[in-house]
């Protein structure tokens, strides 16, 4: 599965819960299955549930949004609108604030996105096991201007868990 950020942007961001505006972050994700050699059927894909973002500046998540679950068929790309609103507090030391104060004034801020998610594939009838998903994309938000570069996203690991396992 390839993962990637179409476009993004901070509209406000702040480290003080104590803002009535919080931080307002809305992006397009995007999820692409390639065609793959083992694939025999036209009738294959990948079936995503339980998928959450969440956005880290400095170490600390700032809010997370979940996905609604969704079939993607092979060679297919689908594009995933995502608002995040957060108030709560993004804790920082000393350094971090100097740095939030020196990316304030440059208006870019280096944001971490984290992507989870079940995945299952098909292929014709049959579907595998459930599979976890981690992926991390590194982005460099502007602060409310345009000029966010599409960025793909690292895919860590797929991970096979049993069923009695998933909540």
């Amino acid at each position: 599965m390839q993962i990637s950020v179409a476009s993004a942007s901070l509209r406000t961001f702040n480290l003080s819960s104590a803002d009535p505006a919080g931080n307002r972050f809305p992006l397009l994700q995007s999820l692409r299955e390639p065609q793959r050699e083992e694939t025999l059927t036209s009738a294959s894909g990948s079936i995503t549930t339980g998928s959450r973002l969440m956005p880290v500046y400095e170490g600390e998540r700032f809010g997370w949004a979940s996905l609604p679950a969704f079939y993607e068929g092979r060679k297919s790309s689908f594009v995933l609108p995502v608002e995040f609103e957060g108030r709560s507090a993004v804790l920082v030391g000393d350094g971090g604030a100097e740095d939030f104060r020196r990316e304030n004034t440059s208006g870019t801020f280096p944001v971490d996105l984290w992507v989870f998610g079940r995945v299952r594939y098909k292929f014709g009838a049959a579907v595998t096991r459930r599979y976890v998903m981690r992926a991390r994309c590194e982005l460099r938000l502007p602060l409310a201007k345009a000029g966010f570069s599409p960025t793909d996203c690292d895919v860590r690991d797929f991970l096979m868990v049993r069923d009695s396992l998933l909540v």
